[in-house]
Protein backbone atom coordinates (compact mmCIF):
# COMPACT_ATOMS: atom_id res chain seq x y z
CA UNK A 1 0.00 0.00 0.00
CA UNK A 2 1.11 3.16 -1.19
CA UNK A 3 1.67 6.19 1.85
CA UNK A 4 0.49 9.80 0.97
CA UNK A 5 2.95 12.35 1.82
CA UNK A 6 1.96 14.47 5.48
CA UNK A 7 1.83 17.29 3.35
CA UNK A 8 -1.11 15.90 1.22
CA UNK A 9 -3.17 14.11 4.05
CA UNK A 10 -3.27 17.13 6.40
CA UNK A 11 -3.71 19.93 3.24
CA UNK A 12 -6.73 17.71 2.86
CA UNK A 13 -8.18 17.21 6.34
CA UNK A 14 -7.71 20.89 6.22
CA UNK A 15 -9.67 21.66 3.03
CA UNK A 16 -12.65 19.37 4.04
CA UNK A 17 -13.11 20.88 7.04
CA UNK A 18 -12.38 17.98 9.24
CA UNK A 19 -10.14 19.96 11.61
CA UNK A 20 -11.25 23.51 11.02
CA UNK A 21 -13.80 23.79 13.62
CA UNK A 22 -16.18 25.33 11.30
CA UNK A 23 -18.86 22.83 12.00
CA UNK A 24 -18.93 21.50 15.09
CA UNK A 25 -20.41 17.98 15.31
CA UNK A 26 -18.95 17.06 18.76
CA UNK A 27 -18.95 19.77 21.95
CA UNK A 28 -15.46 20.91 22.11
CA UNK A 29 -13.27 20.03 24.59
CA UNK A 30 -10.88 22.77 25.96
CA UNK A 31 -7.90 21.36 27.97
CA UNK A 32 -5.37 23.69 29.86
CA UNK A 33 -1.80 23.31 28.96
CA UNK A 34 -0.18 26.60 30.01
CA UNK A 35 0.26 30.35 31.00
CA UNK A 36 1.72 33.06 29.43
CA UNK A 37 2.25 37.07 29.62
CA UNK A 38 0.24 38.77 27.20
CA UNK A 39 0.59 42.38 26.57
CA UNK A 40 -1.40 43.47 29.59
CA UNK A 41 -2.56 40.23 31.16
CA UNK A 42 -1.93 36.78 31.75
CA UNK A 43 -3.53 34.46 28.95
CA UNK A 44 -4.13 30.71 29.87
CA UNK A 45 -3.20 28.21 26.54
CA UNK A 46 -5.67 26.04 25.50
CA UNK A 47 -5.59 22.97 23.26
CA UNK A 48 -8.72 21.37 22.02
CA UNK A 49 -8.72 17.50 22.72
CA UNK A 50 -11.24 16.22 20.63
CA UNK A 51 -9.91 16.77 17.71
CA UNK A 52 -6.53 15.59 18.03
CA UNK A 53 -5.30 14.25 14.36
CA UNK A 54 -2.34 11.80 14.63
CA UNK A 55 -1.55 12.19 10.46
CA UNK A 56 1.26 10.21 10.12
CA UNK A 57 3.47 8.37 13.12
CA UNK A 58 4.80 10.91 15.20
CA UNK A 59 2.95 13.84 14.03
CA UNK A 60 0.20 15.15 15.57
CA UNK A 61 -2.40 17.92 14.04
CA UNK A 62 -3.86 20.24 17.31
CA UNK A 63 -5.93 23.13 16.97
CA UNK A 64 -5.01 25.59 20.37
CA UNK A 65 -6.40 28.91 21.63
CA UNK A 66 -5.90 31.22 24.59
CA UNK A 67 -7.76 33.51 26.78
CA UNK A 68 -7.19 36.54 29.00
CA UNK A 69 -7.11 35.64 32.95
CA UNK A 70 -9.62 39.18 33.21
CA UNK A 71 -12.33 37.07 30.69
CA UNK A 72 -12.26 34.05 32.56
CA UNK A 73 -12.45 35.60 35.48
CA UNK A 74 -15.57 37.51 34.20
CA UNK A 75 -16.78 34.50 33.09
CA UNK A 76 -16.34 32.77 36.09
CA UNK A 77 -18.45 35.50 37.94
CA UNK A 78 -21.78 35.58 34.84
CA UNK A 79 -21.78 31.84 35.38
CA UNK A 80 -21.73 32.01 39.37
CA UNK A 81 -23.83 28.31 40.46
CA UNK A 82 -23.75 26.93 37.15
CA UNK A 83 -19.90 26.65 36.42
CA UNK A 84 -19.34 25.64 40.30
CA UNK A 85 -22.10 22.53 39.76
CA UNK A 86 -19.97 21.51 36.74
CA UNK A 87 -17.14 21.94 38.57
CA UNK A 88 -18.45 20.15 41.69
CA UNK A 89 -19.14 17.24 39.40
CA UNK A 90 -15.59 16.88 37.41
CA UNK A 91 -13.93 17.07 41.11
CA UNK A 92 -16.28 14.13 42.62
CA UNK A 93 -15.84 12.14 39.64
CA UNK A 94 -11.83 12.70 40.25
CA UNK A 95 -11.42 14.01 36.67
CA UNK A 96 -7.53 15.21 36.79
CA UNK A 97 -6.90 18.12 34.14
CA UNK A 98 -3.56 17.17 31.96
CA UNK A 99 -2.01 20.24 32.89
CA UNK A 100 -1.46 18.21 36.20
CA UNK A 101 1.28 16.05 34.42
CA UNK A 102 3.04 19.42 33.24
CA UNK A 103 2.87 21.09 36.90
CA UNK A 104 1.99 19.48 40.00
CA UNK A 105 -1.53 21.55 41.23
CA UNK A 106 -2.96 21.44 45.06
CA UNK A 107 -6.40 21.17 45.50
CA UNK A 108 -7.16 25.10 44.65
CA UNK A 109 -5.45 25.06 41.57
CA UNK A 110 -7.01 22.21 39.96
CA UNK A 111 -10.55 23.87 40.92
CA UNK A 112 -9.56 26.83 38.77
CA UNK A 113 -8.05 24.77 35.80
CA UNK A 114 -11.41 22.74 35.58
CA UNK A 115 -13.36 25.84 36.05
CA UNK A 116 -10.84 27.54 32.92
CA UNK A 117 -11.68 24.48 30.84
CA UNK A 118 -15.47 24.69 31.29
CA UNK A 119 -15.20 28.18 30.92
CA UNK A 120 -13.24 27.77 27.76
CA UNK A 121 -15.71 24.95 26.46
CA UNK A 122 -18.78 27.74 27.29
CA UNK A 123 -19.97 28.92 23.82
CA UNK A 124 -20.24 32.43 24.99
CA UNK A 125 -16.23 32.64 24.83
CA UNK A 126 -16.02 30.84 21.37
CA UNK A 127 -14.95 33.78 19.23
CA UNK A 128 -11.48 33.79 20.10
CA UNK A 129 -8.44 33.17 17.02
CA UNK A 130 -6.97 29.56 17.27
CA UNK A 131 -4.18 28.33 15.70
CA UNK A 132 -3.44 24.71 14.35
CA UNK A 133 -0.08 23.28 15.32
CA UNK A 134 1.88 20.69 13.93
CA UNK A 135 3.86 18.91 16.38
CA UNK A 136 6.97 16.08 15.04
CA UNK A 137 7.13 14.29 18.15
CA UNK A 138 10.19 12.13 17.01
CA UNK A 139 12.16 15.06 15.73
CA UNK A 140 10.75 17.62 18.57
CA UNK A 141 9.48 20.33 16.14
CA UNK A 142 6.65 22.13 15.76
CA UNK A 143 5.18 24.80 12.72
CA UNK A 144 1.99 26.70 12.36
CA UNK A 145 -0.49 24.49 10.02
CA UNK A 146 -3.49 26.90 10.09
CA UNK A 147 -5.04 30.28 11.95
CA UNK A 148 -8.20 30.47 12.43
CA UNK A 149 -10.82 33.83 13.56
CA UNK A 150 -14.13 34.72 13.95
CA UNK A 151 -15.45 37.89 14.04
CA UNK A 152 -18.79 39.99 13.67
CA UNK A 153 -20.17 36.94 12.43
CA UNK A 154 -17.42 36.08 9.78
CA UNK A 155 -14.54 33.66 9.91
CA UNK A 156 -11.68 33.23 8.46
CA UNK A 157 -9.18 30.43 8.09
CA UNK A 158 -5.85 31.06 6.83
CA UNK A 159 -4.00 28.04 5.86
CA UNK A 160 -0.21 28.80 5.65
CA UNK A 161 2.40 26.24 6.85
CA UNK A 162 4.70 27.93 8.59
CA UNK A 163 8.40 26.21 8.90
CA UNK A 164 9.67 23.60 11.34
CA UNK A 165 11.04 25.11 14.16
CA UNK A 166 13.01 23.51 17.01
CA UNK A 167 11.07 23.05 20.14
CA UNK A 168 12.95 24.89 23.10
CA UNK A 169 12.42 23.44 26.75
CA UNK A 170 9.97 25.62 28.92
CA UNK A 171 8.21 26.79 26.55
CA UNK A 172 4.63 26.90 25.78
CA UNK A 173 5.17 24.48 22.76
CA UNK A 174 6.97 22.20 24.77
CA UNK A 175 4.59 22.17 27.71
CA UNK A 176 1.68 21.05 25.02
CA UNK A 177 4.22 18.39 23.63
CA UNK A 178 4.90 16.88 26.92
CA UNK A 179 1.06 16.51 26.72
CA UNK A 180 0.54 14.99 23.32
CA UNK A 181 3.43 12.97 22.22
CA UNK A 182 3.92 9.81 23.70
CA UNK A 183 7.03 9.96 25.81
Amino acid sequence: MRAFPLWLVAGLAISAGTLGLRAQTQPLDWKLYGLTKGSSDQMELFYERSQIKHVQTGYVLVWTMKLSAKEIEAARRAMGKDLIDRVERKVAANYAPPYGRIKELSRDEMIAVISAEEIANDAEIQLHPRILYQLDCPGRMYRERSIYTASDGTTRTLDSTSRWQLLAPQTDVASLTTLLCPP
